[in-house]
């Protein structure tokens, strides 16, 4: 795992580099801080189960992750609407 250069007024951002059967995909996770206080750990060669969705248009691919599974170790990420699980709640007309 690495960390992004945001843009301005975004916080840092965890990412991987994650090897599919026919390339590499930049997954991003979240704020390195979320990352931090949830000390979900990922090593080179991990076995990583992601969902998400693919972000195209870009230069190259990007994967939005909404959870991340490694062995028995969940990392909740986003909501069923993709609303990101450290942003403050929403209030009911949001959704």
């Amino acid at each position: 795992m690495d960390q992004l250069t945001p843009g301005y007024g975004m916080s840092d951002r965890v990412w991987l580099g994650l090897q599919t059967d026919k390339h590499m995909i930049l997954v991003i996770l979240g704020p390195t801080w979320f990352n931090n206080v949830r000390n979900f750990k990922v090593e080179p060669k991990d076995r990583l189960e992601v969902k998400g969705s693919m972000i195209h248009g870009l230069e190259e691919p990007l994967f939005i992750a909404t959870e991340v599974k490694k062995g028995d170790r969940v990392l909740k990420l986003r909501d069923e609407f993709g609303y990101p699980v450290w942003a403050p709640p929403r209030k009911k007309h949001d959704k």
